[in-house]
């Protein structure tokens, strides 16, 4: 079909009614072959959730790779955003909803090793 919005970065095709269920199916197995964590651009994420986010203030401006080596771990699906504050020791990261379980167990287990150090 035509692309109504070229910047969108979707695709639109017209899937004839009995082959619906076969489609729906691959494109089921597309998105959890793309969902399996990491950073994402953050036009691309929302295309992968379906704009199922949440924006979550993490303070680890000066740990991003640490942030970033253990959501690689837990297959957490994220975005950073632009530090719209530099300095003020927090980070912006967009998540998919699917992995906020994930994002809250990390940071749970941050603020202990924090904790423990003092």
């Amino acid at each position: 079909l035509p692309d109504l919005n070229q910047t969108d970065g979707l695709v639109q095709v017209a899937i004839y009614g009995e082959d619906q269920l076969k489609f729906q199916a691959w494109y089921d197995r597309f998105l959890m072959a793309e969902m399996k964590g990491g950073e994402h651009e953050l036009q691309n994420l929302n295309h992968l959730t379906s704009g199922r986010t949440s924006i979550v203030s993490i303070p680890v401006e000066q740990k991003i790779d640490l942030l970033t080596d253990d959501f690689a771990v837990l297959q957490v699906n994220y975005s950073i955003l632009p530090d719209l504050q530099v300095g003020d020791g927090e980070i912006q990261v967009v998540v998919a909803n699917a992995d906020l379980a994930k994002v809250e167990h990390w940071y749970r287990m941050y603020q202990e090793q924090c904790l423990s150090e003092g």
